[in-house]
Parts: structure tokens; sequence; C-alpha cells
């Protein structure tokens, strides 16, 4: 999530594809947006890089 550079009062949200090549058939997208400390158990980060 990103404050805009231009219009500093509008949230970007972005995107990423799973990697597995062209898509057939129909598509459905969503996001959501959550408070920078909005922790819960079932949510994780999988680009997330551990200390080791």
């Amino acid at each position: 999530m990103l404050l805009n550079q231009i219009h500093p009062n509008i949230v970007e949200c972005g995107t990423d594809e799973a990697g597995r090549g062209c898509l057939c058939g129909p598509v459905t997208a969503a996001a959501v947006i959550l408070p920078p400390d909005f922790k819960s158990d079932l949510l994780n980060d999988s680009k997330k890089l551990s200390r080791t």
C-alpha cells in the first residue's frame, strides 16, 4: 500500500499475479486495504523475508 505521490490523500493498492502462465476462462479479482497496524494469524506476507 502506497500513498499516491501526486494526490497525497489517495491510497494505492497493488496486485500480483500467480505466475502460472496464460489464463483461460473467467477471472475474479479483489483487493482490500487494511490499516498498517492490522494483525491476524490467518494472514501472512508470502514475500516477507526471515532473519536467517
